[in-house]
Formats: C-alpha cells, structure tokens, sequence
C-alpha cells in the first residue's frame, strides 16, 4: 500500500520522486498532486470515523488527525484526543491509510508515541503513518511545558527512530533548519509556511523551504497544508484546482486539506469531487510484505519487544 509516497509495509522511502520546481502538472483537469484530508479533532471520534468513511469511499490518499489540548480561536467544542481519535478512524476503514499531523514534542514523549503508534500499526498493519513535530504554543502554555529549544525536534525524531525505525515518518518543518532534520530523517516533510501567512507571502516564503528541501540529500514525500485561516478550497471545484495546481507547481506530493466544515464560507464541493481532481491511484496494497514481529524496537535492555 502506498501513502503519500511511503511503501507501508516497507517503512521510510529512499528517495524522492521529484527533484525542483515543476510546471504544467495539470492535465485533463487532474492534477498531479495527491490529496488527503486532516480530520480535526473538535468532533466525537464517531463522527471522524464516518468523515473517515467519507475519504475512503471517495478514493482519496489518506486520513490525518491533529493533536492537541485545545484548538485555539479557529476551533469550537471540545477537543478529542489524538490517539483516540486515529483509532476509531482506523477502526471504521479497511484500506484508508491514516496518521497524525502531527504528534506533538510538547504532549508525547517519544518512547510512549513510539510504543502507541507501533501498537495501532500492528493492529491495523499496515495503514499507519506518524507525523510528528514540535508542538503548538497554546498547548505548551496548557501543560506549563517549557517551548521546545531549537534542537528539541531533531532530537526528537532521532529518539522517535531509534525506537520505531521502520515506522513511515512525516516531519512537520516550517523553517529552512528543521527541513533540514526532516530530511536527514529521510523522512517526508509537511508544512504550514511561515505562520499567519496567506496568498503571496506563503508562496515566496514556501519556496524559500522547498529550495532547502531539494538541496538535501533524497528523502520522503512533501506535503503542504492549507490552514484553517486561509480561504477555503472546498469553495467550489475551481477553488479546489487552483489549489492544487498552486502546489504541485511549487514541486509538493501532496495537499492537505481540514475537513469541509472547519473552514470559513460554504461548501461547494464534496469529498468525490475533490478526488477527481487530484492525483488517482494511490492505494496500492502490497500483499508481499510481511507483518513485523518487532513491536516498537530495542528496549532499555537491549531486547526487543515482541507482539
């Protein structure tokens, strides 16, 4: 099975399918950019397992879920937790690969996420992506953590490894310095932009971390997410296209897009729509691979956890 360029039997890929900006990537009215949906966590995770559903039926490349305390400004209700969430999502789908974008440094210690994620992976082998990254401020604030130093993630993606080395891994960067960690990692990266960024200023300042990406050596997929202050792609199907034309110019695998509802505006597109403009073909189950027995890696003693 295949998920935004990840072998999910066969962990972190060597490397990338794509080198540089790139032009002209829409043909037919498709383009060649894959598609995927961040289920915010601010509903009941029976809700997300049928949104879920919804991703699944349409085609589409996969299924995220955030992780945090609290949503912030952009956000109403109460906050689910990630884990959980991924879970029953997981549960009510049979081959929608699913992660989190991100777990955060802030709430998760890598040697528990590890231990989680490598359990949900042999549960549902093998769908299972993890997205991880520094953390959100409010979350810090909440939990009376200390904002992570600037080297906290790479160490942090380094001890995730360490532990979980054969889990697919997305590295969440907004700066030309973590790119760099999430590509050491030969991990894919996702990112946001330059934070409040929108229109013009998010595509200059993207461009300035895709040249650093494609300066590293061969890694993951890339992934850009349209955040929630940003307009909505779900405006119509016009909307959605030049959206994913945007980035698939910019040299991205991958878009992620909030669920409908959680944008600003109307709804003029539905989850079948979306997917017939994207990329097709992304779900690919590789009946070869064989399930690991090595649970999460290498213990304090040395020994390995089994399943």
């Amino acid at each position: 099975m295949v998920f935004c360029g990840f072998s999910l039997g066969g962990g972190r890929p060597a490397a990338r399918t794509h080198t540089g900006l790139r032009t002209g990537l829409c043909a037919d009215n498709i383009c060649m950019v894959r598609l995927s949906v961040l289920l915010a966590t601010n509903v009941h995770p029976s809700r997300l397992a049928q949104q879920a559903q919804q991703v699944e039926q349409a085609g589409l490349a996969g299924a995220w879920v955030p992780d945090h305390i609290g949503g912030g400004g952009n956000f109403s209700g109460p906050w689910w937790g990630a884990l959980a969430s991924l879970q029953a999502v997981l549960a009510a789908t049979n081959t929608l690969p699913c992660g989190t974008l991100v777990a955060s440094a802030v709430l998760r210690p890598a040697a528990t996420l590890a231990l989680e994620t490598s359990s949900l992976r042999s549960m549902f082998w093998p769908r299972v992506v993890v997205g991880v990254g520094a953390g959100a401020q409010q979350d810090a604030a909440i939990c009376g953590a200390a904002w992570p130093a600037p080297d906290r993630l790479q160490r942090y993606v380094q001890d995730f490894s360490g532990r979980a080395p054969d889990m697919p891994l997305v590295v969440a960067a907004n700066t030309p310095r973590n790119v760099e960690v999430a590509a050491a990692a030969r991990a894919g990266w996702v990112t946001t932009g330059r934070f409040g960024a929108v229109g013009t200023d998010k595509i200059k300042y993207l461009e300035v971390l895709r040249r650093t990406w494609d300066a590293c050596p061969p890694a993951g997929p890339s992934m850009v997410l349209i955040d929630v202050p940003e307009p909505s792609p779900w405006r119509g199907p016009a909307a959605m296209a030049d959206e994913l034309a945007r980035y698939s110019g910019l040299g991205f695998d991958e878009v992620v897009v909030f669920r409908p509802d959680c944008y600003a505006g109307s709804i003029g597109l539905s989850y079948q729509q979306a997917a017939e403009l994207a990329s097709p073909g992304i779900h690919e189950l590789n009946r070869g691979i064989e399930k690991p027995l090595s649970l999460c890696g290498p213990t304090a003693t040395g020994e390995s956890v089994r399943s």
